[in-house]
């Protein structure tokens, strides 16, 4: 039967652990200034970065309007939304480009399936049918 162990290694882990916190510590004093130039460094580049993203995304907000010119249609192709009747552009711009699509043409109409969110080879979570390169239904798995 093997034996338990004393639980001694778990005092030496957690002075070690002390002994490097302490050391850090010790460290992060004596060397202030090296690290309140990093730390703004670090949250310049995070704003930076920020106002960046903001400024691309207004951008492409503002194209949306100048393409579209209705609001409503703009909101909700930002909130990543499709509804019915939405066209396969807005479609596009909304969610962007699918993983797969299907395509039946026939005689009467052009009929596409578009495939997002794959959960694996060949099944999709979300599935989009265009009928004329309008939305007209969908089905959701969560």
């Amino acid at each position: 039967m093997a034996k338990k162990s004393s639980g001694s290694m778990g005092g030496v882990i957690f002075i070690v652990m002390i002994s490097g916190i302490v050391a850090a510590y010790e460290w992060a004093q004596r060397n202030w200034q090296i690290l309140s130039v990093a730390a703004s460094v670090l949250l310049g580049l995070f704003i930076w970065s920020q106002a960046r993203k903001r400024k691309r995304y207004d951008k492409w907000a503002q194209s949306l309007h100048e393409k579209y010119g209705d609001a409503k249609v703009v909101e909700g192709i930002l909130n990543k939304e499709f509804w019915k009747g939405m066209t396969k552009e807005q479609l596009n711009d909304s969610l962007g480009e699918p993983s797969a699509v299907d395509v039946q043409a026939l005689k009467t109409k052009h009929k596409e399936i578009w495939k997002y969110q794959e959960v694996k080879k060949g099944q999709y979570a979300l599935r989009i049918t265009l009928d004329n390169h309008e939305v007209v239904s969908w089905d959701q798995k969560s």
